[in-house]
């Protein structure tokens, strides 16, 4: 039996890169969850966009709201020291792969860290004499969660593809919809056209980032009603909507060790 089809340029096979465009765009949409939970249930910081905390940090310290500004302080110190921690994991492996095996292991322990950010979020929400700002410890984490997933992106190496902000993925699908109106050059581009990924990856990586935001404050709307009752009621709104960001990069794990397994998977 045939293995699967090999890329154009003697690349990658295309199963592996188009799984790996489908795995970047659900760790968008993890990430786009994550960051509005963040905002809705932290004190409005974000722990993916550093672009927009940098501005919320500049607005706080603006108006000498210095709690504020500790909370995007933070938030960027946990994500850079995320970020160190993933590159310093993620650059172990040299091999110019479509998806690395280091790669798989920083997410698994992105999803270790959330699991534990989920689990500390709903024991510390609402219990009294909690002698320090439980938020500060969370945010934190998140930040640190969602800097080791964007070094882990990075490693991946799509241009203009990244999963935790969109500013760089609208404008690298800004370029290649006039590079293709343009010259419809791209046929003749294979291997440029691959490592790009998918013509619907960057369109994609947008509406799911905000697809997770949307799931996040459509369950901080509407978890007090009761209106999600297939789920425990134990379960408090913070934890219950961070079940997605968990859920998914649970899956993009699994599948990555099942797929990519192989270091045969080389560009």
């Amino acid at each position: 039996m045939s293995g699967p089809t090999r890329g154009r340029g003697g690349g990658p096979p295309a199963l592996l890169t188009t799984t790996r465009d489908v795995m970047l765009t659900l760790l968008a949409a993890a990430a786009g969850c994550l960051d509005a939970v963040s905002f809705l249930g932290l004190g409005q910081v974000l722990v993916a966009a550093m672009t927009g905390n940098t501005v919320l940090l500049g607005i706080a310290l603006g108006h000498a709201d210095l709690h504020a500004a500790l909370r995007s302080a933070v938030s960027i110190a946990g994500f850079v020291a995320g970020a160190m921690v993933g590159a310093a994991i993620v650059d172990r492996d040299a091999r110019d792969s479509v998806w690395s095996p280091a790669v798989t292991g920083a997410l698994a322990l992105e999803l270790a860290i959330i699991v534990v950010l989920a689990l500390g979020w709903h024991f510390l929400e609402g219990q009294a004499g909690v002698a320090i700002d439980y938020r500060y410890p969370l945010i934190v984490g998140a930040g640190i969660a969602m800097g080791i997933q964007s070094a882990a992106a990075h490693r991946i190496g799509v241009p203009g593809v990244a999963t935790t902000y969109v500013s760089g993925t609208l404008t690298s699908l800004a370029a290649r919809l006039v590079g293709w109106l343009r010259t419809r050059r791209d046929a003749a581009r294979g291997d440029q056209a691959r490592k790009a990924g998918a013509p619907w990856l960057a369109p994609s990586v947008w509406i799911a980032y905000g697809a997770g935001a949307l799931f996040a404050g459509a369950t901080h709307l509407l978890w007090p009603s009761g209106a999600f009752l297939f789920v425990a009621r134990e379960i408090r709104w913070p934890s219950a909507a961070l079940l997605l960001p968990i859920g998914i990069i649970a899956v993009v794990t699994v599948i990555a060790v099942l797929v990519y397994r192989r270091s045969s998977a080389t560009v």
